[in-house]
């Protein structure tokens, strides 16, 4: 067989390889999206917390007017985030975050995350929420914070982050 028909019984192979690798490459962008894409919470999923980017032992920078000696309350600065991630196999990302992998249950529309009295609610997964700075929260120490379904069920469960407020 001389090249010239070697190449020419190649060449269907050749445009076939082609088109797969250009359509495989194409789908590739879309799948990788829809995967940080917001998608609504709703009943019965599992989700992680998420505090200015960490899913464990976040910060909150204060801002906290008053004498050095006295314990107060101030106001979280600008720019800071919430989060909750959606996850699709529990008990793996919970030992890779470190943290409570929290559960919808059976009615939530929305998870709420208690920094004060009054919730700050996502409604999406993969979406960032600033952190309100009209609420007061502790000038220093650290506490648990829960993010929880919205509204609350019997089968529903929080995820918790440790946050530390610090004083700035």
């Amino acid at each position: 067989m001389t090249n010239r028909a070697v190449l020419r019984n190649l060449r269907p192979w050749c445009l076939a390889s082609a088109v797969a690798g250009t359509l495989f490459i194409g789908a590739a962008p879309a799948t990788a999206a829809s995967l940080t894409e917001a998608t609504a919470v709703g009943p019965n999923q599992h989700f992680i917390a998420v505090v200015n980017g960490r899913t464990e032992a976040s910060r909150i920078a204060v801002t906290c007017d008053g004498p050095i000696d006295f314990v107060a309350t101030g106001h979280p600065i600008p720019g800071q985030t919430l989060e909750v991630r959606q996850v699709f196999t529990a008990h793996d990302e919970a030992a890779q975050t470190g943290g409570l992998v929290g559960f919808t249950g059976s009615a939530a529309k929305a998870i709420g995350v208690r920094l004060d009295s009054n919730p700050v609610l996502l409604s999406s997964y993969q979406n960032t929420v600033r952190i309100p700075t009209d609420i007061l929260v502790p000038c220093e120490g650290t506490r648990t914070v829960p993010f929880e379904a919205t509204p609350a069920s019997s089968t529903a469960q929080a995820a918790t982050i440790t946050v530390t407020f610090v004083k700035s």
